[in-house]
């Protein structure tokens, strides 16, 4: 038999034997009618009862396999017949009436508490005719989470289309439900962190737009997260992550939203926009990541910066929400680690005063309040430049008034943005010159409906007195205004201004005769703005923001490069150069100073290049962080160096005037274009130009790409393609320079060092391909097979019975970054059957102090498994005594520069102390650069054991080395 649950169905409305099948009442009928259905109606029975038998045997069959619980409703007979899943021969049968009408328990149904839902459910089928499928929760007495039931039903229509059954089963789908349930919460949780993903907050941001309230969108960066997973690795990036996640977790408020929006980067939305509850979260927040830093030794600093953005004050929509809570979050991350910024009190850079564009006369300044309008009308109708007019205007209005800012702001038409055309700003306010203000669609309209109830003048004396529920009040009292005037001027359909008179130190009572001053000048400046401003203001912002870079207001180096190759096509005839210039180290300029003083200093190098390169055939740009372009138009004798030397030499002059204690070094690279180069490539040269000073001797300056340049980035080039098939010839050579102990003069060590022999006889030293293979990330090949190389030199020793020396191996910052860079070194040197103390590795102390953090765990390992670790260089300018103690080395080696023959006394008192504090904090101390006896001598006076220079021996290849030592007992 097949089991089809709809014919199924109708053979179990009645299996137990003593069950008959009740009807609703019958019409009255005659007693001999009666007697006779009587009759009739005990032959069917005993009939059915057979056939009841045989089906309560296949009914107990299919609930062996399944517990659905079955139910029919029979809307001929008025019945609603129910079978439990639970019990295998019973049915419950009801007045279908009751049922739908809520007047009759069911408790087998699992309905009873859900009876209007399942009437609904009914009545969707009854009217639709089509089968349907509902979820739900029974609850049951002492239960406080109810199962999941699904129930499922199906039609079946008489010959004219209407209902006249409807049977289906109800399944317990519990465990089935929450599963599903699991994997739709996984699907909204980040797998690192278990907190929410983008996708959800994202859709969280709607919601909270959607019920219009006030809230607030934080947005968290793990400050230097991205130097965190490149050294220290991405298991340890993710640790940090995670534990990141739990602190916000702590920190927030169980009603507030916490996710994981990308690597690095949170997102918090508190459902409320009050500025000290805000701060309250930040704060503990940062109280958690220093409690975490101090309590792991792994960890230098857990810190990181936070952009605020609050609704509706920054925005209504997601998108603008979202942009400007990012960009707060950039002005945080320039202000330095554990800043955050909330969007509306950004401070623009550039907020110097302005310079008056044009001359005015003398005179003018020293009129009375009352010819100021007169001074307005003059200087229009004196200037050619309607641009520069106005901005001599709102300065000259701003110093008469002794006013803190003045501003000229133009609203979109309809209403949807609102911009800043000019400004004066008193040193120490913030500038919104050619910014966008921070106020979504919604609030520009709330302003503009305030200004029209206010006739198109808002004059304020004191905002403390004013109503704070008025949303343009509560945004000058936000921005920290204490008196303001605000004038709104129509002059057409399609142009709004607005003019604003501000001040911030101190209350201002404005006379009678300054409101109608500044009303006239208001009037006057919008007739003559809206004749001078042509364009869509979205053109303007697309331009602004995609063509000029927001720090400097320098082009992008995208426009840039465009900008160049139009100067280049209308000069053909023309020589052409291009310069690359950086500042030396300007992280520690940032470090000393602080981002903001960082940024003043770009900003203003941003505008002597302007002065230089901003006219003409000429142009600069900003290609990022301290990196600037220039490109210029030259005659035949001429190549650029004096102007951009010019342009560094007075910047350095004013800089040095404005921090003495700060020793700005530029490195400039320079091209002259051939006429066969692109722009890129010539980019490119000036660019290496300027790397090759970095890498020399010199102490900054310009540097000219020539020939030689020409021929040494091709060699450069040659080195990357070649150095497979170069280590496989084995043209690279291992030298090895004897390590000697000061007392007895015996070699007690050597250090391992790498030579390149050309095919054509010439030898490269390290400092010709070094740093060109660790820029390009190849260094770890060669560091690799120096170990390669040392290890079969002293197994060849083992196997001849010689005895064997500790010999040290060079690594680079970047091999000790590099994931699983451990393991290969250890597994290298078992290979060959070395123990491990015959091997020591050097680091240099610059590396340490770049990625420390980074470093730890490597060299740890190394130190841990019994190798020795040095540190090389010791005192050539990166010193930190603080992480000393710290750092996983048991050898010190003391830098040449100690052993110069100028070396003064102080130099050598800091010597004596530093080798006294290494001793006794139990390093072992060699000298490097040892080249005199005299130094040889000193090195032993003060203490030190070893010592390594050419006084002893220089590097030398290995059958040189072996003779060198061997021959005298390892005596020199």
């Amino acid at each position: 038999m097949v089991y089809n649950k709809n014919i199924f169905v109708y053979t179990t409305l009645g299996l137990r034997k003593d069950s008959y099948i009740i009807t609703l009442q019958p019409a009255k009928r005659s007693k001999a009618a009666l007697q006779s259905e009587k009759v009739q109606h005990k032959m069917e029975n005993n009939t059915k009862e057979d056939l009841l038998y045989i089906y309560s045997q296949l009914y107990g069959s299919y609930r062996e396999v399944s517990n659905e619980s079955l139910f029919l409703l029979d809307f001929e007979k008025h019945e609603f017949i129910y079978a439990p899943g639970d019990r295998k021969d019973y049915i419950s049968k009801h007045s279908m009436q009751g049922i739908l009408d809520g007047l009759e328990e069911c408790d087998e149904l699992g309905v009873r508490q859900d009876r209007i839902i399942f009437k609904t459910f009914i009545k969707e089928i009854y009217e639709t005719r089509k089968e349907s499928v509902f979820e739900f929760q029974c609850h049951t007495k002492g239960q406080q989470t109810g199962r999941w039931q699904r129930m499922e039903a199906k039609p079946q229509l008489d010959k004219d289309g209407n209902v006249r059954i409807i049977n289906g089963r109800t399944l317990d789908v519990d465990e089935l439900v929450r599963d599903r349930k699991k994997l739709e919460m996984l699907a909204k949780l980040d797998d690192l962190t278990g907190l929410f993903n983008y996708t959800v907050m994202v859709e969280k941001v709607d919601a909270l737009l959607k019920a219009g309230e006030a809230f607030t969108i934080i947005m968290l960066e793990i400050d230097d997260f991205k130097e965190i997973n490149g050294k220290q690795g991405r298991l340890f990036g993710d640790y940090i992550q995670e534990q990141f996640g739990r602190i916000l977790r702590a920190c927030v408020p169980d009603c507030d939203d916490v996710g994981r929006i990308r690597d690095g980067r949170f997102m918090i939305l508190h459902e409320n926009a009050v500025e000290e509850q805000i701060q309250d979260i930040v704060d503990k927040v940062h109280a958690a990541c220093e409690e975490f830093s101090g309590k792991r030794d792994s960890v230098e600093s857990l810190s990181f910066s936070a952009g605020i953005a609050r609704h509706p004050w920054c925005g209504c929509t997601r998108d603008i929400l979202l942009c400007r809570t990012e960009a707060a979050l950039e002005h945080a991350r320039l202000r330095g680690k554990n800043s955050y910024t909330f969007y509306l009190d950004m401070e623009k850079n550039g907020n110097a005063v302005p310079g008056a564009a044009m001359e005015i006369r003398a005179e003018n300044h020293h009129r009375s309040n009352r010819d100021l309008f007169l001074v307005v009308q003059e200087t229009l109708a004196q200037a050619s430049n309607a641009d520069e007019a106005i901005q001599v205007i709102v300065d000259i209005i701003a110093a008469r008034l002794e006013l803190d800012k003045v501003s000229i702001m133009e609203f979109d038409v309809p209403g949807e943005s609102v911009y800043c055309l000019y400004q004066w700003v008193a040193r120490g306010f913030v500038s919104e010159k050619k910014e966008y203000l921070s106020y979504g669609k919604n609030i520009i309209h709330q302003f503009l409906e305030e200004a029209e109830k206010a006739q198109g003048a808002f004059i304020v004396n004191n905002i403390e007195e004013k109503d704070l529920n008025n949303i343009y009040n509560y945004s000058l009292k936000h921005k920290g205004v204490k008196s303001a005037i605000h004038y709104f001027t129509n002059v057409n359909a399609l142009t709004r201004y607005d003019f604003q008179f501000e001040t911030y130190h101190k209350k201002h009572i404005w006379t009678d005769e300054e409101k109608d001053l500044l009303y006239r000048i208001s009037k006057l400046l919008s007739d003559v703005m809206v004749n001078q401003k042509p364009g869509t203001k979205m053109e303007e912002f697309f331009d602004r923001f995609v063509n000029y870079d927001r720090l400097t207001t320098l082009f992008t180096f995208q426009r840039f490069m465009q900008e160049a190759q139009v100067i280049r096509m209308s000069y053909a005839a023309q020589r052409f150069v291009v310069s690359y210039t950086d500042f030396r180290n300007f992280k520690y300029i940032n470090d000393a100073l602080g981002y903001s003083a960082g940024d003043n200093i770009l900003y203003e190098f941003a505008q002597m290049l302007k002065e230089t390169y901003g006219i003409g055939a000429n142009c600069a740009g900003r290609v990022t962080n301290d990196c600037f372009v220039t490109v210029g138009v030259y005659g035949e004798d001429e190549d650029g160096r004096a102007d951009i030397d010019g342009v560094k030499e007075r910047f350095t002059r004013k800089i040095k005037q404005k921090y003495p204690s700060i020793n700005l070094i530029m490195d400039t690279g320079m091209y002259i274009l051939k006429a066969e180069d692109e722009i890129a490539g010539a980019m490119d040269n000036a660019n290496y130009a300027r790397k090759t000073i970095k890498t020399s001797s010199l102490k900054g300056g310009t540097l000219m790409f020539d020939e030689k340049l020409h021929k040494q980035l091709a060699w450069q080039a040659q080195v990357l393609n070649s150095l497979d098939s170069s280590l496989e010839k084995e043209e690279f050579k291992v030298y090895y320079q004897p390590k000697v102990s000061l007392g007895t003069r015996t070699v007690e060590g050597a250090e391992a060092l790498i030579r390149w022999s050309r095919e054509n006889g010439e030898i490269a030293y390290p400092d010709q391909f070094i740093p060109f293979c660790e820029e390009h990330d190849v260094i770890d090949r060669l560091d690799f097979y120096v170990l390669h190389k040392t290890c079969e030199m002293l197994h060849d020793w083992m196997t001849a019975g010689q005895e064997l020396i500790c010999v040290s191996v060079n690594l680079s910052r970047n091999d000790c970054i590099m994931p699983g860079f451990a393991d290969m070194l250890m597994e290298e040197v078992d290979r060959w059957q070395i123990p491990h103390r015959y091997i020591e590795f050097e680091v240099t102390e610059s590396a340490f102090a770049h990625s420390l953090a980074n470093m730890y765990g490597f060299l740890h390992k190394l130190l841990d498994a019994g190798f020795e670790i040095s540190m090389d260089d010791f005192g050539s300018g990166y010193s930190s005594l603080n992480i000393l103690p710290d750092m996983p080395v048991s050898i010190i080696k003391l830098d040449k520069e100690f052993w110069r023959q100028e070396s003064s006394i102080k130099r050598k008192i800091l010597l004596v102390k530093s080798v006294e504090m290494l001793k006794t904090m139990g390093f072992q101390i060699i000298c490097e650069g040892i080249e005199l006896p005299e130094q040889a001598e000193f090195c032993q006076q003060i203490g030190c054991g070893m010592a390594q220079g050419y006084l002893f021996s220089r590097p030398v290849p290995r059958e040189n080395f072996e003779q060198l030592i061997w021959k005298n007992n390892r005596t020199i």
